[in-house]
């Protein structure tokens, strides 16, 4: 929905069902490895309030729902699941075809406001390969952002509608697609400013406008308003804030702005920016794209305003919560990653008219054509490092859960992508105790770890844990060093712990007594390795 004063051409003119069929294919293609993923955080929450609520229907109303608060989204999981059950695979390939679908519902939009084929039809397809929304994508409890955005878009388009021809009935699709939004995904309500934005410069701010604004302002306040009151425990309102610190939400925002900016189309193999460094290019892009607009220097203000105001809902998140989000793409970048493409679009045509009056439109088009193949293949990889944080936190899910298994298996997995957009230093430091849990190999990835990160004073305990196990009485006298400092010797215990349980696993039992007496020589009040240690000396007597 986003104006693009482009000259038409018959490069991108594709007709718009064969144009949908080009987004799923190319959705498809992209993010095809995504379909073999697992559930991570709230999935199963979602999936058991859906199986409650096909036993009893009432309960979809009810507030006290494992995740409640998004009525519109959670009736799109609840048919889901009454069709195909709790099969994480289907509903990740349901996820794919709905980020199809709003990339083609924000293209047939953008053109429907500009009647631009080029921009329109390129902006989708960019939003596709954006690797900003893949977090959104990729877990299923976050698809409510791109049913957010198809009814964002469908409300827009009503609106214009309406300011073109003011009809009834496309202000009450307006208001009808609002509120459906804003029950998938509150931030929805951005749209509100950017109506008035719109209404704004088409010179459109006559009183049926004011008017219809003034309802759609109230019918969003209400909206929010109702969820926040009736859905006050959903896990969404939890993490919210409760006061307003304009400093740090200034700061947030332009942490957002930055985090946008790098990771659009290319995610740094390993992201090494700071808060502050990401505020200050956030803040640099910012400040350039107003200036630009405002000037009259670069028809893509539009766009800018959409990604200002996208980005502003989540700040309503308690600051530290923000913080912690870590880097590379998030599911709060969903709906300014829209602007991003379209800023993206508008750059890439502007370019080749420049280039098509200095080379022909042949070189134009080929140089056009090279280099959104380039931003392809950097969504491709940058796609694929964004699938390790995907795995490490689906393992976090499985650990959470109790099923460590599942959890090392994720965090493998995590660690094959060579390049993934995660912190892999505390990866490892999560992997070490849940292999020695489990009795499985762990001296090659510890290697590894040590190898990249040989300053760590946790990896370097659990190599010390595991020389002493080994019966090196050097590494077992450096870990008693420790005797006097209380973190680090329930640290000690803990891993001795996590060494006796893997033991005991794996029939080892004598070894088993030794690591979890060495656990309660560090930390007597243990009463889960006092527990274990009794099954361990039972099992060794019985052996005996």
């Amino acid at each position: 929905m986003l104006t693009m004063p482009i000259k038409r051409s018959t490069v991108y003119r594709l007709s718009w069902p064969i144009y949908a069929l080009v987004l799923c294919a190319l959705a498809a293609v992209l993010y095809a490895p995504v379909g073999e993923h697992l559930l991570d955080t709230h999935d199963a929450d979602y999936f058991g309030d859906s199986e409650e609520s096909l036993r009893n229907p009432s309960y979809f109303f009810s507030a006290e729902k494992r995740m409640p608060g998004r009525p519109f989204f959670e009736l799109l999981l609840l048919l889901q699941y009454a069709t195909w059950g709790d099969n994480p695979r289907l509903f990740h390939w349901a996820g794919i075809v709905l980020h199809a679908v709003a990339a083609w519902v924000f293209a047939l939009s953008t053109w429907r406001a500009c009647r631009e084929w080029d921009g329109a039809q390129l902006a989708g397809v960019l939003f596709i390969c954006l690797c900003a929304p893949f977090q959104a994508v990729q877990w299923i409890s976050a698809h409510c952002y791109s049913l957010t955005l198809i009814c964002s878009c469908l409300s827009l388009r009503s609106f214009v509608r309406y300011v073109d021809e003011g009809k009834r009935g496309p202000a009450l699709k307006t208001l009808l697609f609002l509120v459906l939004g804003i029950a998938s995904h509150i931030s929805t309500a951005a749209i509100v400013p950017f109506a008035l934005y719109i209404s704004h410069k088409k010179r459109a701010l006559r009183r049926e406008v004011m008017s219809l604004l003034g309802v759609m302002a109230t019918v969003a306040f209400l909206s929010v308003l109702a969820i926040k009151t009736f859905y006050s425990v959903a896990p969404q309102n939890v993490i919210a804030a409760r006061g307003f610190d304009f400093g740090m939400m200034a700061e947030n925002y332009l942490f957002f702005w930055g985090r946008l900016l790098f990771s659009s189309f290319w995610i740094p193999a390993r992201p090494d920016l700071t808060d502050w460094g990401e505020m200050a290019f956030g803040a640099g892009a910012l400040f350039m794209g107003l200036w630009a607009g405002f000037r009259g220097q670069w028809k893509g203000e539009a766009a800018i305003i959409w990604i200002a105001l996208s980005l502003l809902p989540p700040l309503l998140l308690q600051p530290e919560y923000v913080r912690s989000i870590p880097s590379g793409p998030s599911r709060y970048l969903y709906l300014s990653s829209a602007g991003m493409a379209c800023v993206a679009a508008l750059l890439l045509l502007s370019g080749r008219d420049r280039v098509r009056g200095w080379l022909g439109q042949n070189w134009s088009s080929f140089g056009t054509v090279a280099i959104l193949g380039l931003l392809l293949t950097g969504s491709w990889f940058s796609i694929r490092r964004a699938e390790a944080v995907a795995y490490y936190t689906e393992s976090r899910h499985a650990l959470a859960v109790g099923d460590i298994d599942l959890g090392i298996e994720q965090m493998l997995q995590a660690l094959a992508v060579k390049e993934g957009a995660l912190d892999r230093e505390d990866l490892y430091v999560r992997l070490c105790p849940m292999l020695l849990n489990r009795g499985r190999e762990l001296k090659p990835h510890l290697d590894t770890a040590r190898a990249l990160f040989p300053k760590n004073p946790t990896l370097h305990m659990y190599e010390q844990v595991v020389r002493s196990m080994d019966g090196d009485m050097s590494a077992l006298r450096y870990l008693g060093g420790f005797r006097s400092s209380e973190p680090v010797r329930r640290a000690i215990a803990e891993a001795y712990h996590h060494a006796g349980r893997g033991a005991y696993r794996q029939a080892n039992y004598g070894q088993s007594v030794a690591a979890l007496s060495r656990a309660l020589s560090f930390d007597p009040e243990r009463p889960q390795t006092r527990a274990s240690l009794r099954a361990a000396q039972g099992a060794r007597q019985n052996v005996q």
